[in-house]
């Protein structure tokens, strides 16, 4: 799994080869330079998610108050889980 919580780079996830990451579009253009023949964009929407996501920034030891925006803003916008289009999601244990 990757957390990403800044710009990418072009082709991102043309190296995939399994896996889980969460992009925070810093810049909303993320899906541009992301190589969407091997991924599925999915927005951040369920509860479980956002929590999830908050609780690995937690563990990172980041600034609380900053952990209390992110937690705010997955909710709203800027924040998309990517998986492989042939992921095998039931065993991926995410």
């Amino acid at each position: 799994m990757a957390v990403i919580l800044g710009p990418t780079g072009r082709n991102f996830a043309a190296g995939m080869s399994g896996g889980l990451a969460y992009i925070y579009d810093v810049e909303g253009n993320f899906e541009e330079k992301c190589n969407k023949n091997t991924v599925d964009i999915l927005p951040l929407e369920l509860d479980e998610d956002v929590e999830f996501l908050v609780d690995i920034l937690v563990k990172l030891n980041l600034n609380p108050s900053a952990t209390d925006k992110m937690s705010s803003y997955c909710q709203k916008q800027g924040v998309s889980k990517i998986y492989l289009l042939n992921f095998d999601r039931s065993h991926s244990g995410f």
